[in-house]
């Protein structure tokens, strides 16, 4: 039953985290207050930090190993992305970000 919990909690910050991420490529990025940037950036932070906080507690107690080395993948996934990523090519490591989270809520509901 707690397993369940962290995974529909796991799915439902992915999923907002990626609707979130791709709203403030397309539009919060092109505004010109920085107050409501540096809010909307904080409320991504704390997304990203339940969407992890999840995927690893999730990682901890699911009983198939698989499942475990693939939630704990999730959980840094991110932070390798980010790690990697240039400026140049902000647009195209954000993409893979976003492709990313869908992947791991669809691995999820598939596998969960």
């Amino acid at each position: 039953m707690l397993l369940r919990i962290f995974e529909y909690i796991f799915i439902t910050s992915g999923i907002l985290f990626s609707i979130l991420l791709i709203i403030h490529k397309t539009y919060i990025s092109k505004l010109n207050n920085n107050m409501i940037k540096s809010d909307y950036v904080a409320g991504l932070v704390v997304l990203l930090s339940i969407y992890v906080l999840t995927a690893v507690i999730t990682g901890i107690i699911v009983p198939v190993w698989y499942k475990k080395a693939s939630m704990l993948f999730f959980a840094i996934l991110p932070f390798i992305i980010g790690k990697i990523a240039t400026y140049e090519k902000e647009k195209i490591y954000t993409g893979i970000q976003i492709i990313s989270i869908v992947i791991s809520t669809v691995f999820v509901l598939i596998f969960g």
